[in-house]
């Protein structure tokens, strides 16, 4: 008897540890879209796990020294996370960088309106006054910005680095989350 509980238990767990292990959205390079976007000087891609997910990062090094940092980390959910570290004076051309970004990845070309997407940003990056504190701003942006036909959340985040990074001047941030129920 206590050894069919124990071959049971066996069963059921690896049931579970293989059903937490198949990603059913697969993780696309972007390296080579990125590369003839403006401005762009290098592209680097890593790939590796942090605890039990999988992750592919791409680092996208620009003329003026400026970074953007692309993670996705799908797998039964899409999660995508564009983060820029501008250098002072490259006002001008955060919100274009940001969308050219996200123009190249798969999710939101299927699933966004990259208009929005513009929209909602620029309207965002107006108000991120309230970063002059120093103090993050956190935007919600779900309610401007969702996708066609699956749950998502979108967010937006805005930080003046000052001294933490002194390369860069600030932080643009932007987290898509998709496929998840509601």
């Amino acid at each position: 008897m206590f050894k069919k509980i124990i071959c049971s238990l066996s069963v059921v767990l690896f049931c579970i540890s293989a059903q937490a292990n198949e990603c059913t959205i697969d993780t696309v390079d972007l390296s080579e879209a990125i590369k003839p976007l403006s401005d762009v000087v290098n592209v680097n891609s890593n790939k590796g796990s942090d605890s039990y997910e999988a992750y592919l990062r791409q680092v996208v090094t620009y003329k003026d020294n400026s970074l953007a940092i692309i993670e996705q980390k799908n797998c039964l959910i899409y999660n995508l996370t564009i983060t820029l570290l501008s250098t002072e004076g490259a006002e001008n051309n955060k919100i274009s960088r940001i969308v050219n970004l996200l123009k190249t990845a798969p999710l939101i070309q299927k699933q966004f309106e990259i208009n929005k997407i513009n929209s909602a940003l620029i309207e965002s990056a107006i108000n991120k006054n309230a970063a002059t504190s120093n103090k993050p701003v956190y935007v919600d942006l779900a309610s401007k910005v969702f996708a066609k036909n699956i749950h998502s959340e979108v967010g937006f985040d805005y930080m003046v680095l000052g001294d933490n990074l002194p390369l860069y001047y600030d932080s643009f941030t932007i987290y898509f989350a998709a496929g998840m129920n509601d």
